[in-house]
C-alpha cells in the first residue's frame, strides 16, 4: 500500500492529499499505543494507527469480513504468530466500500484504481 500510495503523490499529489490509510490491528495484547505509534514512523505519516477493546475490533473485523485469529493461551512475552487476511480497503469519504486490494495487487495496479475510484467518487460530490 505504501509504494501505491508513493505512486499516487508523485503522479496526483492533490489526490494522495485525499487518502487516509486507517490500520487496526487485532493484536491488542502486543500493539499498545506506544508500539503503533513507534512501528507508524516506518510508513506515511498521514496514516491513522487504530487499537481498541478486543470486542470493537471483533465488530469491525465482522463487518468488514477480516478473518484472524490471536492465540488466547500466551504467557508472559512468549512469541507467538496472529493469523489474518491481509487486504486493503478503500473506502469513500462516507466510509462506504469502494473496493479491496489483496497482498498480491502490485503497487501500479493499487495506484491507478486508487486514482480511478476517487475521479468517479469526485464527480458524485455536490459541489
Amino acid at each position: 500500500m505504501c509504494k501505491a500510495l508513493q505512486i499516487v503523490k508523485k503522479t496526483n499529489p492533490g489526490y494522495y492529499e485525499l487518502i487516509v490509510p486507517i490500520f487496526i490491528t487485532v493484536d491488542t495484547r502486543r500493539d499498545t499505543p506506544e508500539k503503533l505509534q513507534e512501528y507508524a514512523k516506518h510508513f506515511t505519516p498521514n496514516m491513522v494507527w487504530l487499537t481498541g477493546c478486543e470486542d470493537n475490533i471483533a465488530k469491525v473485523a465482522k463487518k468488514y469480513r477480516v478473518h484472524y485469529t490471536v492465540p488466547d493461551d500466551i504467557e508472559g512475552d512468549e512469541p507467538y504468530n496472529v493469523d489474518h487476511s491481509i487486504f486493503f480497503y478503500f473506502m469513500d469519504r462516507n466510509t462506504e466500500f469502494l473496493d479491496f486490494y489483496g497482498q498480491n495487487a502490485s503497487a501500479q495496479e493499487m495506484a491507478a484504481s486508487l486514482v480511478d475510484k476517487i475521479n468517479t467518487d469526485m464527480g458524485r460530490m455536490d459541489m
